[in-house]
């Protein structure tokens, strides 16, 4: 049903944006009508991509594992959001621990490019959160002992891996709101989706890892937790069995 909703929606959008392009090419240089064109394309992306994000959303999701380096995905993340950073004179930083990135314990059994979305969606949203000229830390810390809730079941268990945080120094999160955020389109910002943390913890639980948000003193701390590797699912199991 999603599928075809998105389908129905998207056939309608297009022709619009192929509208206004049309107009635009009309409209001599300088005519101050273009940013009435501009507003159309732009909204019409947005709606392009809420839709991408809520198929996303609803689809049955499968990590495509492999071994990646979590140093290289943080850094790229950083590098992607510099240049919001710098509309806010905000410093970015990254810090390691244990500090050899070249470590054989910062390779990880995972899907490098989901776990990039996760973190860089992190970033981005610490980077509106903080304050002009404040700053956004991305902590790492390997583990020899993680503990992981499992969502199913409410229980616990233990194993190696990695915690990740993402700290800014903004105003922190609302009381009572730390749960409330992740929920589908469930959102405080103007233009937002309410899809963007929702989809963070369905990637992250797909791992076998967990992702919370909590107020720090100094502002607010997103805290993912990844194991070093990931379970292969029972319906998995059962299907290369057979």
């Amino acid at each position: 049903m999603s599928a075809t909703l998105a389908h129905e929606i998207r056939n309608p959008l297009m022709g619009l944006s192929a509208q206004a392009e049309l107009l635009a090419e009309n409209l001599e240089p300088g005519d101050k009508r273009a940013r009435y064109i501009d507003v159309i394309t732009d909204e019409v992306g947005r709606i392009n991509d809420t839709i991408t994000r809520m198929l996303h959303f609803v689809r049955p999701y499968e990590p495509r594992r492999e071994s990646a380096r979590l140093p290289k995905l943080v850094r790229d993340c950083l590098d992607l959001a510099a240049p919001r950073a710098a509309t806010k004179s905000l410093v970015l930083d990254a810090e390691f621990e244990p500090g050899d990135i070249g470590d054989p314990l910062w390779a990880l059994d995972l899907d490098a490019a989901q776990i990039k979305q996760v973190l860089l969606n992190l970033v981005l949203n610490a980077c509106d959160a903080a304050p002009h000229a404040g700053s956004v830390k991305v902590r790492v810390q390997c583990s020899g002992q993680l503990t992981l809730a499992e969502p199913s079941t409410g229980s616990v268990r233990l194993a190696p891996g990695a915690s990740i945080e993402v700290i800014d120094d903004g105003s922190g999160i609302a009381e009572g709101e730390e749960e409330t955020i992740f929920r589908p389109f469930y959102t405080t910002k103007a233009a937002g989706t309410g899809l963007g943390l929702s989809l963070c913890r369905k990637i992250i639980e797909a791992h076998g890892g967990t992702v919370v948000a909590a107020n720090e003193s100094a502002g607010t701390v997103f805290r993912v937790l990844l194991p070093r590797s990931i379970a292969v699912s029972s319906s998995k199991q059962a299907q290369e069995s057979s």
